[in-house]
């Protein structure tokens, strides 16, 4: 074999091996002959895989030098700190170099062209996926407008944190924003220290997508009331009338509240949501009772104008009517009994229209307050 360069020939040498010319599988043979090298900061050689890729990309278009096996490398161990371990499930490791410079200058000496690369300027990336549940304490007091902020813990149990912590981290999230009940906020990544090692903490903020529940707990409970109060503008002698329109209302708005409880997270604390229905039930029921009182009032107006006007005397087999008060009389009591009713209607129209105002504007000033979105 010889070389020519710039029309001088050195002298032949004879070839022990080779790749026969003009063959398909020449390119392929060649590439399985020629070995990429990768060299480390430390003084460490690594035998990478042979490379087939180049022979479809040039190689210096690729990002990614070479696989490199992991028994090579020593690799940091990660714990989930507040994971639920017996669900957690690894993919295997893939261990890649990254080209970031320019190879190294060859050596002369060897006879094989090979690409070295500097370990410093060059890092490793170690490429793993991890399915795991992770734990997180949820705080319902203000559902459903509530804000929920989670956090996956990273521990390096490796080494202590004076040889070995978390530096350089970022964090990005490629799933869906808009969940069932939830929108995923800011995802960050900070540095903490924990015992004596370094923990990565990734927080994740969960914002409660609460429009669902106006169109079915708050929009619905608030009709409910309304209907209610609007039966204390009915005729003052529909008084059978009143009772059943707030008694149904009631009996509705207890059957919602069993709907709505059943899709509400179990808390041993009352949540916002439980407030707002606790006072639409009470609100209602003292409706009735109110209702019920009034309607007394009206049966002991009617017994007053039976009994001012005539009673029923039997004797011998004849109903006969006998008078027993003047009518002036009878008019009189009939007409303070009427009053008296209608002083409690209107004592009851103000007096709800206050309480629910004043609700409304307690409440939705407290939601407000404490929303964090």
């Amino acid at each position: 074999m010889s070389v020519v360069i710039d029309g001088a020939t050195n002298s032949p040498f004879p070839l022990s091996s080779g790749v026969p010319q003009g063959s398909v599988l020449s390119p392929i043979m060649f590439l399985l002959s020629s070995m990429i090298f990768f060299r480390p900061h430390l003084p460490l050689f690594f035998t990478p895989l042979p490379m087939i890729l180049p022979f479809i990309f040039p190689l210096p278009f690729l990002h990614n030098l070479h696989l490199l096996l992991l028994s090579q490398v020593w690799i940091p161990k990660v714990e989930y700190t507040n994971a639920d371990f017996p669900f957690v499930h690894e993919t295997p490791s893939f261990l890649t170099a990254i080209r970031m410079s320019a190879a190294e200058p060859d050596d002369p000496i060897l006879t094989v062209h090979d690409e070295v690369y500097e370990g410093s300027k060059n890092p490793l990336q170690l490429s793993k996926k991890v399915n795991a549940p992770f734990s997180c304490a949820m705080d319902l007091k203000t559902f459903p407008f509530d804000t929920q902020h989670c956090q996956l813990r990273l521990r390096l149990t490796s080494a202590r944190i004076d040889f070995l912590e978390w530096s350089n981290m970022s964090v990005l999230y490629l799933g869906e924003v808009f969940l069932t009940e939830y929108q995923v906020g800011p995802v960050m990544i900070e540095k903490h220290v924990a015992g004596e090692y370094s923990v990565a903490v990734v927080s994740i903020t969960f914002y409660r997508r609460f429009w669902y529940y106006f169109t079915s707990a708050y929009l619905p409970t608030t009709m409910l009331m309304i209907i209610s109060y609007a039966a204390l503008f009915l005729k003052p002698e529909d008084v059978d009338l009143r009772v059943m329109m707030t008694l149904t209302t009631l009996l509705v708005l207890y059957a919602l509240y069993q709907q709505i409880s059943d899709g509400l997270p179990p808390t041993s604390y009352t949540k916002s949501l439980d407030i707002w229905c606790f006072f639409a039930i009470t609100y209602i029921f003292t409706q009735v009772i109110y209702q019920v009182v009034i309607k007394g009032e009206k049966k002991k107006e009617m017994s007053k104008e039976m009994n001012a006007d005539h009673f029923i005397s039997l004797h011998l087999g004849k109903i006969c009517w006998i008078e027993n008060q003047p009518e002036s009389t009878a008019d009189e009591e009939g007409r303070e009994v009427s009053s008296k009713k209608k002083l409690l209607i209107k004592v009851a129209r103000i007096g709800y229209a206050i309480i629910l105002l004043l609700f409304f504007i307690v409440y939705w000033s407290v939601v407000i307050t404490y929303l964090d979105y």
